[in-house]
């Protein structure tokens, strides 16, 4: 997410304030460097990205913001559990919310960002916010598939 290189990624626009994405993924990643999941793109110096990973030798859910090219803060790392894990956003005028729900488990709230960090203002020659699916082996060969069985957008009506 952070090269200007033509990257692989599947995604769409944002088009409503307030919205919800989702997606289930099946990933089980067997090197530290190997990720998958879905990111908030303004561009490739600011995103927002919730996906599984393995840390310290687990499998674990975590939820990442890149702002000026830096992270912001921690990452914030969960335990994913066994199978599917459902990833999902909460997209509202100021903020996003990310959660996760590993399979026959319950829905965790793993953290928010504000939306102000990816405007115009703030990112400059903006062409909106994408909303997309990613696996990526951070410059390495991934050695797993990331499947994704769906992908959801749904607005919220007023």
């Amino acid at each position: 997410m952070n090269d200007v290189d033509s990257p692989s990624f599947v995604g769409r626009r944002q088009t409503d304030l307030s919205c919800r994405f989702s997606t289930r993924l099946d990933f089980k990643p067997q090197r530290e460097n190997e990720e998958a999941g879905l990111v908030i793109r303004g561009n490739e110096k600011n995103h927002f990205e919730i996906g599984v990973t393995l840390k310290d030798g687990k499998r674990q859910v975590f939820f990442r913001k890149i702002l000026d090219g830096k992270m912001s803060e921690p990452v914030h790392f969960e335990p994913a559990g066994g199978g599917d894990v459902v990833l999902s956003v909460k997209a509202a005028p100021l903020s996003y919310e990310f959660f996760c729900q590993p399979k026959n488990g319950l829905i965790k709230k793993l953290g928010s960002a504000l939306t102000r960090d990816l405007s115009s203002e703030k990112i400059g020659g903006f062409t909106g916010v994408f909303i997309g699916l990613y696996a990526t082996g951070n410059g390495q060969t991934n050695t797993v598939p990331a499947d994704f069985d769906w992908f959801e957008y749904k607005a919220d009506k007023p």
